[in-house]
C-alpha cells in the first residue's frame, strides 16, 4: 500500500511532502492565507474560506481518502473542512460552475475515484 499525501503547515511530515500555507488562497480573490509563519498554523476568521492548490493523485483509481488535522500538532479553535475532486483537472479558484461542486468532509474519510482533489476550510 502506498500512502500518498500532503501535510500543510508541517515541516518535517512522513511519508507526506510538507507545504507551507502560502500555497492556500482566500475563496474568491488572490490573497494567500494568514499564517503564523510559513509552517505552523493557518489563521482564519469566522466566515473566512481558505482553499488548497488542486492535487493530482496520479489516476482516477478507486481509493479510500482521508484528511488529518492536527496530525502534527495541535491549532486553537475549529473549522469545518470541505473537498471536491473529478477526473479532470481544475484551477484553485474554480466556481462550482467550472469546477466540481463542494462537499461537506465527513470524519473518517470516503472512498472516491478522484483523480484531482481539492480541500476548503472555512471558519
Amino acid at each position: 500500500m502506498t500512502v500518498r499525501g500532503w501535510a500543510w503547515g508541517a515541516e518535517s511530515s512522513s511519508p507526506e511532502t510538507p507545504e507551507t500555507w502560502d500555497y492556500w488562497t482566500e475563496e474568491g480573490t488572490t490573497n494567500t492565507a494568514r499564517n503564523d509563519g510559513g509552517w505552523g498554523r493557518i489563521q482564519f476568521l469566522p466566515g473566512d474560506e481558505f482553499v488548497s492548490p488542486v492535487k493530482d493523485l496520479g489516476s482516477t483509481a478507486t481509493r479510500f481518502l482521508i484528511l488529518a488535522m492536527d496530525k502534527y500538532g495541535v491549532g486553537k479553535g475549529s473549522g469545518t473542512l470541505y473537498w471536491r475532486g473529478r477526473d479532470t483537472d481544475f484551477s484553485q479558484s474554480a466556481d462550482e460552475i467550472s469546477g466540481p461542486v463542494w462537499e461537506l468532509y465527513v470524519a473518517g474519510g470516503s472512498t472516491k475515484t478522484w483523480r484531482y482533489v481539492q480541500i476548503k476550510a472555512v471558519g
